[in-house]
């Protein structure tokens, strides 16, 4: 896969290139009048072919050099807008290798971002009057990436972080196919979404999306997913209603934390779309009807519906069904290793009493409305595979924000013993 380093600053108006003042090459060769691609080319008379370049720390390895000593140069500081100064245990050499303008702003990288390239992105953008949209595709094996860099100097390319965009009343739209995002932190009041994906195979990871709306409204999602992946991200939502921190459409969630006002995580299953739940926390603030998982059109359920090993706290339900799949349905819900704790009604619920195919196994509750059930009495003679009762909160302190499972009997130790629900791993803090 050719990787372009691409760069994104607040306020930038350049070409992409690098906001240090330097733009990495790609491979070629070159000479002092640009031979082999007219942008780039050396400072004085000399030529170099075959190099590589990198960008912890950044640097340029040449070989094959004439008139300029082979090696691997650091790239150590700029001298101008066009000059570098390369350094390496054979001396020095100032390059020009670029005509770089700097930067782009947030706008220009969603209209000139094209597959196989990689835009780094730090600083904290705001004040747009309208949606963002990133349209391009990129490809299998050249995706878009996307990714939060660091503010110190030389930037740590690729650490996760350092990039907030705040986009007031509008959306951060993805509706172009594959990209892969990291590092984002994305703040937004809009009525519906603060981040959408509507492309295919787009996958988020380590990303902050945060809508601060505190309307009665239906959407206010963080984010809304279709066809893609969010893993280790973080999501929340302060509106009231039947908004959610995190709708999913065709997707899957892993190994996230979820915090809403309202519903946590709303599974959309409509036209045969199936959805997956894995690993995930969900907070909650105790308001009746409001749930950490809420499936929706699971009666057009296509495929297999996966809800495992997440931890759920403090809503009215941890799982509720508007309808469920009836027999005879392709569809298969399967929730396993599911740990429901202080809910006002149950582990799983649905006011659907029509038959239903459904696979439930090895969850647990604990300060439910019946710890000796996961599930509500609406499922009648569904057997709750492996149900595990909680008698102490298995919790080292869950009213203060630690999931962690104590080694309390009865608590944390049976959920150990049992091989229930263990500790999530890897999320974003």
């Amino acid at each position: 896969m050719a990787i372009v380093e691409r760069f994104c600053e607040p306020g930038a108006s350049g070409d992409g290139k690098d906001p240090n003042g330097f733009a990495l090459p790609d491979d070629g060769s070159y000479d002092d009048t640009g031979h082999g691609d007219g942008d780039y080319r050396l400072e004085r008379s000399g030529s170099f072919s075959g190099y590589t370049h990198g960008t912890d720390p950044p640097y340029i390895y040449l070989d094959n050099g004439s008139g300029i000593t082979p090696g691997l140069y650091t790239i150590a500081s700029k001298v101008s807008n066009d000059v570098i100064l390369l350094t390496s245990s054979a001396g020095s050499d100032s390059s020009d290798v670029g005509s770089s303008t700097g930067a782009w702003d947030l706008d220009d990288a969603a209209t000139n971002l094209s597959a196989g390239q990689r835009l780094n992105i730090r600083g904290s953008f705001s004040g747009y009057g309208s949606d963002i949209t990133f349209a391009n595709n990129g490809t299998a094996i050249n995706p878009i990436v996307i990714r939060g860099y660091g503010a110190d100097s030389p930037p740590t390319i690729g650490d996760g972080g350092n990039a907030d965009i705040d986009m007031g009343a509008y959306t951060l739209i993805f509706s172009g196919d594959l990209y892969l995002v990291e590092g984002l932190e994305v703040t937004g009041t809009d009525l519906s979404y603060t981040v959408r994906s509507a492309g295919t195979q787009n996958l988020f990871y380590r990303c902050k999306m945060k809508n601060t709306n505190t309307g009665s409204v239906s959407t206010c999602e963080g984010l809304f997913l279709q066809d893609g992946v969010a893993v280790n991200c973080w999501f929340s939502s302060a509106g009231t209603g039947t908004s959610t921190a995190l709708l999913l459409f065709r997707a899957a969630a892993i190994g996230c934390y979820v915090e809403s006002t309202c519903h946590g995580i709303w599974l959309n299953c409509s036209s045969g779309r199936s959805n997956m739940v894995c690993n995930c926390i969900i907070k909650g603030n105790s308001t009746a009807g409001k749930h950490a998982i809420n499936v929706e059109n699971a009666d057009t359920l296509g495929d297999n519906l996966v809800i495992v090993s997440n931890f759920a706290y403090n809503f009215d339900d941890m799982i509720q069904f508007t309808v469920m799949p009836e027999a005879g349905d392709t569809g298969l819900p399967i929730i396993v290793n599911n740990l429901a704790h202080t809910m006002i009604g149950y582990g799983l619920e649905t006011a659907d009493t029509e038959d239903w195919t459904i696979v439930c196994i090895g969850n647990a509750s604990y300060n439910t409305a019946d710890d000796s059930s996961f599930l509500s009495s609406n499922f009648g003679d569904l057997i709750d595979f492996n149900h595990v009762e909680c008698t102490v909160d298995p919790c080292v302190d869950a009213s203060g924000g630690d999931y962690s499972l104590n080694n309390t009997a009865g608590g944390g130790a049976l959920l150990r013993g049992a091989a229930v629900w263990n500790d999530v791993q890897g999320l974003f803090s």
